[in-house]
């Protein structure tokens, strides 16, 4: 059974989350300080000090009276997230932050969702379809598609399921388990009706298949795979 929600409650649940939903709100003809200002005028926690820690926080220290609508997109974004910050969230919630951001813009909003993420042990969610940026700093992952959660995993298990594999395809894979554990330490497992994956032995492929074949198992083929995340997104999502 839930907590029954109520509008004060759903209130007070929103002013814990901070968000950055793909592009900032922000005033073009303020600066970055007057931004913030504002912000944390609304929330009640306005001080000068507390806008310029934000600023420090995102790498905008420097930038003066030099007005948002002469940043760059990457300068905007950071803004965003001193903005999403203000009020000390316990749930900081960014949607697509690095989309359109340069090497080094993605390499700045990087650093910062690890440091937020570090130093204030804060919970973050990052709605983004740049999968392999995202293997740099997830540490869960859902995988969306149509609406509805198809998958939820770590990063260790996500990236041992796009680790290399050897792959072997049989119409007998019950015999081809029993030459398998034959043959030494071969860490395996029965994917489907007709493929077994070996997660070692990986440069053994022919001696594999010399002792399959020498015990009446007809390999159909048997090779290395190695899967990217985008590769295995698409596999995924094309099975739901």
């Amino acid at each position: 059974m839930g907590i029954p929600s109520t509008e004060k409650s759903i209130r007070s649940a929103f002013e814990r989350v901070g968000c950055l939903i793909e592009q900032p709100g922000i005033y073009n003809n303020l600066s970055a300080f007057e931004n913030c200002k504002l912000k944390a005028m609304c929330c009640g926690v306005y001080s000068k000090e507390y806008v310029e820690e934000k600023l420090a926080l995102v790498g905008l220290s420097d930038v003066g009276k030099k007005t948002v609508g002469n940043f760059s997109l990457g300068m905007k974004q950071r803004l965003g997230i001193a903005l999403a910050m203000i009020g000390e969230p316990d749930l900081l919630i960014l949607d697509e932050p690095i989309n359109g951001l340069d090497p080094q813009g993605i390499i700045e909003v990087r650093d910062i969702i690890q440091t937020i993420n570090r130093e204030r042990n804060m919970t973050i969610l990052i709605s983004s379809h740049i999968l392999e940026e995202l293997s740099k700093i997830a540490t869960h992952y859902g995988i969306i598609h149509n609406g509805r959660l198809i998958e939820q995993l770590s990063s260790e298990e996500l990236m041992d399921k796009c680790a290399a594999k050897l792959v072997i395809v049989t119409d007998t894979p019950e015999k081809a388990c029993i030459v398998l554990d034959d043959f030494g330490d071969v860490a395996y497992k029965v994917a489907d009706k007709q493929t077994i994956q070996l997660s070692n032995h990986l440069d053994d492929a022919a001696d594999i298949n010399m002792a399959l074949s020498r015990a009446g198992v007809a390999v159909q083929s048997i090779g290395k795979k190695n899967e990217s995340l985008e590769d295995y997104f698409i596999e995924l999502i094309h099975k739901a």
